[in-house]
């Protein structure tokens, strides 16, 4: 216990500690986890326990227990708790809050939930300190590992107390593949949690339990047997040691396992001493041999499925099992009532056996017919009820063949449905498939069609087209057979879909075809809406301009026709979408900006995110910096309003980059540096990839090559391991590889990395990048690839600012000043730098003017020049290029202006602030920080707040992170 008071003044100072109880089977884990509770609950936590049950649920162990611990708030202050959590109340249907619809995406609306829990207990440890207790944490889901990975990164600087039971022999992490051959993510593994702990600097308890000797254990055994005596004239029976010999049987058979031990005494108590010859599962089973059938019917329902059941289930499958027929409704609740005094059964709001020792006690002593027709008698009393519990339903699949078919096919489907609404898409497609088993008969054939359908769009989500495609195909068939024109048509537009995704165009135009034909005289219809708009993608993709313009126009009259703005929304996306590499960005601008109003019409946030985030890519092309950041802003309000943190990546990535682009390059930094911690917390491959090489071309921009290199590199591996096809990630990693190479003079480098962008005009930042791209290919000294580049830039179709003139004033001043036309290379990036100014881009303005400076042959012009690029570019604080005007200036024989000091990223610190944060960099715990700086962890917390605000951070990695690319952390900057 002093271990467990360490760990708890600890927490109450404000450092974040995590207590780790570990040991076998019935040591005594869970015993000494609530005892830690106890004190906690004594010391002013707030206290809040579950535990794990070993099925990938969407109710993992933590949302569990805060599910039980919010049942019992009072009204007021549950209000305030979930106020701007709607989400919560699609995983705890009795809070006050009415949730968003889900959102179509299962992973997305997964995390959406799992933030929603996070922000949740952040606001319990705003009001004071937490104890979380997760029980059998090594049988956790996935689900628990990744809210728990963000609970860890999310508390660590504050009051809490993290108490897990583990046994030694969890399972390594291993990814699982279920019986459609479709490969889980896994959880992150309890491993992979204890690095996590470290890197956010949490206090890591070990407490490994030891078995009891000889004596404890006899002391334990007697004592309990003695509580446990029905009444004083029964201790003399129960308490003396009268048989040594059975007694030390006893104990040896127990190995000094504290829960085998009370469970002797508890036989003892219950007058079975006499019979203590045979091993603890035998004992065990003798006191449940003595119960009323009733009493008896209720532990072995309990035994053969592995989660919590409501009463109603309960009652109505004991009553179906009960031997007697007049079993009531009251006989039903007074045995769980008993059981649960008993401590065989606990009460969380459902109904579940103590410990998984009975469980499994219970199980081996019912044969295979008894076990089928209590699962049958559960999954009647569940369908019966329609209480779809995902988790519930999913223990019941070895039953549900045993009911109607009919209701058996309503009961799985409802539960998979609820499971998709979660997010858990896995758990979904399980239940799925073993619907499919069920509708077999002519009068199902069209339902299972769907079935397969939904399966489809599921697997879709884990990105396994070879899987959706053979639903498909079992979909068709099923809808053939039944005659079903409306889902033949369905599946065959999916099947063309995911051709076209892999590239098989011909197979993808024959299901095209055949849809079409599907719906031949059927008028108008959401099916047809939605091929025409899947034929309007696959024309984008082989650059068919008429069949695009065709498609989108049809899609956009078939919208209007049925009055649906969720059509009309994704088709003026499509015609923007479509206008951006036609460089008509004013055309595309206002196609996505009447799908905007279509989609805030139509209520679809997911649509409104995409508008804004297109309208972002759209103003960063045009060098429109207050529109990108507007729409970005924009976009991450709405992420925001829904709850979905992992769709606020992209929008502050592009934040960062309108940081960038307008000069506030420490704002850049934070920004790239937060968005890489969080996207590496969240595993998000395809996000991180982008942040890694956004973050890469932010601190090549700062000067810091060395640090840049190994980030760059980082991304463009993760490319090349499987996400190469997604062009915007490549293109991103191009531009940053080609920025970097071109300063650190690697101009074939810089000729690669130009080749894996391809045509510039099709990215975002399509312009500017087009100017690397030609600043690579001058630096190469291929004038004429250049030139092309440029006539690129004078062939955008439309652009609502000066930037195509500006860039191809860029091109062609670099261009001349290599061709020795230093006249017209003057005049040329005079004009560049003018507009670059005029257009908000310091950093390409500062780089035109030391061009400028370069090329002219005036000396005092020159200087003059020179001294002004000097100016911007030290500002913004870019070492290497302000080293090359200083340079240039005394060459020319002019002493370079004095840079100012630069510590822009610290603004707003105090020295002291400034000394902590560089001391949660080196690792420290908010406790030695304060012993270093004496002074107390909680003045500590309150420093890390501050620092976090300031920064616009919101972990210890991020800043941990941001100090080092900035290069603070050695304090060479004061």
């Amino acid at each position: 216990m002093d271990e467990v008071l360490r760990g708890l003044t600890a927490a109450a100072e404000g450092v974040a500690t995590t207590l780790i109880v570990s040991g076998p089977f019935g040591i005594g884990k869970t015993r000494l986890a609530h005892e830690a509770l106890s004190l906690c609950a004594e010391a002013g936590f707030t206290v809040i326990q579950g535990r794990s049950t070993g099925l990938g649920t969407t109710r993992g162990a933590v949302a569990g227990a805060v599910g039980r611990w919010l049942r019992h708030q009072p009204a007021p202050q549950l209000a305030e708790l979930v106020q701007g959590l709607p989400q919560l109340g699609l995983l705890f249907s009795d809070l006050p809050i009415q949730p968003l619809p889900p959102l179509t995406d299962p992973q997305l609306e997964r995390a959406r939930i799992e933030d929603s829990l996070v922000r949740l207990l952040e606001r319990v440890v705003h009001a004071g300190p937490l104890a979380l207790l997760l029980d059998d944490l090594h049988l956790a889901d996935a689900g628990t590992w990744s809210v728990l990975h963000q609970l860890v990164s999310a508390l660590c600087d504050q009051p809490v107390l993290l108490v897990l039971t583990v046994s030694p022999d969890a399972e390594p992490d291993q990814a699982v593949t279920d019986a459609a051959g479709m490969r889980i993510r896994p959880g992150i593994g309890f491993g992979t949690l204890q690095g996590v702990l470290r890197a956010e600097s949490w206090q890591v308890r070990e407490i490994e339990l030891e078995p009891l000797d000889d004596h404890q254990a006899a002391d334990l055994m007697v004592a309990h047997a003695m509580l446990g005596a029905t009444s004083p004239a029964a201790i003399p029976r129960v308490a003396p040691r009268s048989d040594p010999s059975v007694l030390a049987e006893a104990i040896r058979r127990c190995g000094g396992r504290p829960l085998f031990v009370e469970s002797v005494g508890a036989a003892l108590a219950e007058g079975l001493g006499p019979t203590l010859t045979g091993d603890v599962q035998t004992q065990l089973l003798a006191r449940i041999h003595v119960l009323e059938p009733v009493p008896r019917t209720v532990l072995d329902l309990l035994s053969v499925v592995d989660v919590e059941l409501p009463a109603e289930v309960i009652i109505t499958a004991t009553r179906r099992c009960a031997p007697d027929e007049k079993t009531t409704r009251e006989h039903v609740l007074s045995a769980i009532h008993t059981l649960t005094h008993r401590r065989m059964v606990l009460d969380g709001g459902g109904y579940d056996l103590a410990h998984a020792f009975l469980r499994s006690t219970l199980r081996a002593d019912l044969d295979q017919a008894a076990r089928r027709r209590l699962l049958a008698a559960v999954a009647d009393a569940a369908a019966q009820h329609m209480l779809v519990d995902p988790a519930l339903v999913a223990g019941l699949t070895d039953a549900v063949t045993l009911i109607e078919p009919h209701r058996a096919l309503g009961l799985l489907r409802a539960a998979a449905r609820r499971a998709r609404d979660l997010g858990a898409a896995e758990e979904a497609v399980r239940l799925l498939e073993v619907a499919t088993t069920i509708a077999t008969n002519a009068e199902l054939i069209r339902a299972r069609g769907d079935i397969h359908g939904e399966i489809a769009h599921l697997v879709a989500t884990f990105r396994a087209p070879a899987l959706a495609r053979a639903r498909w195909a079992e979909a068709l068939a099923d809808y053939s057979g039944a005659a079903d024109t409306i889902g033949v048509a369905r599946a065959h537009r999916h099947l063309a879909e995911l051709a076209w995704e892999d590239g098989e165009t011909g197979i993808a135009g024959a299901h095209f075809e055949a849809a079409e034909q599907a719906l031949t005289g059927l008028g108008l219809s959401p099916e047809r809406a939605a091929l025409s708009f899947a034929r309007m993608v696959a024309a984008s993709r082989t650059d068919d301009r008429p069949a695009m313009i065709e498609t989108t126009d049809r899609l956009v009259r078939i919208a209007g026709e049925l009055d649906s703005p969720v059509s009309l929304a994704r088709a003026h996306l499509a015609k923007g979408a479509a206008a951006v590499p036609a460089g008509d960005l004013v055309y595309a601008a206002r196609c996505t900006r009447s799908a905007l109003a279509s989609a805030e019409a139509s209520g679809a946030p997911e649509l409104v995110i995409r508008a804004r985030d297109q309208l972002a890519v759209i103003a960063g092309s045009q060098g429109d910096v207050a529109g990108l950041r507007h729409h970005s802003e924009a976009s991450l309000a709405v992420a925001r309003q829904i709850g979905l943190r992992t769709g606020e990546g992209w929008p502050r990535l592009r934040i960062a980059v309108a940081d960038l682009l307008a000069g506030d390059w420490d704002a850049a930094l934070r920004g790239t540096s937060e968005v890489v911690a969080v996207a590496e917390r969240l595993h998000a491959g395809r996000g991180l990839a982008s942040a890694l090489a956004i973050h890469g071309w932010v601190l090549t921009h700062r000067g810091r090559l060395t640090d840049a290199a190994p980030v760059i590199a980082r991304s463009e591996r993760m490319i090349w391991s499987g996400l190469g096809a997604d062009r915007h990630v490549a293109w991103t990693a191009g531009l940053a590889r080609a920025t970097l190479s071109l300063v650190e003079n690697d101009v074939p480098a810089a000729m690669r990395a130009t080749a894996l962008i391809g045509r510039p005009v099709r990215g975002w930042l399509c312009l500017l990048t087009l100017a690397t791209c030609a600043e690579a290919a001058v630096a190469a000294g291929d004038l004429g690839a250049a030139d092309e580049l440029a006539a690129e830039a004078r062939g955008m179709r439309s652009c609502a600012t000066a930037l195509p003139e500006v860039v191809n004033a860029w091109i062609g001043g670099m261009v001349a000043g290599v061709d020795g036309r230093r006249s017209d290379a003057v005049a040329l990036l005079g004009r560049a730098a003018d507009g670059f100014d005029a257009l908000g881009l310091p950093f390409q303005a500062g780089r035109s003017l030391l061009g400028r400076a370069e090329v002219t042959d005036d000396a005092v012009a020159a200087a003059r020049c020179a001294s002004d690029a000097l100016r911007v570019l030290d500002t913004l604080g870019a070492p290497i290029q302000t080293q090359q005007a200083r340079t240039l200036l005394r060459r020319l024989g002019v002493t370079p202006a004095r840079g100012r000091a630069r510590d822009q990223a610290i603004v707003g610190l105090s020295r002291r602030e400034l000394e902590v944060a560089r001391l949660v960099a080196v690792g420290l715990h908010n406790s030695e920080i304060a012993t270093r700086l004496f002074i107390s962890p909680r003045t500590v917390s309150t420093h890390l707040e501050h620092i976090y605000h300031r920064l616009g951070l919101s972990s210890r990695t991020a800043l941990t992170r941001y100090l080092a690319d900035s290069g603070l952390l050695d304090g060479r900057r004061d």
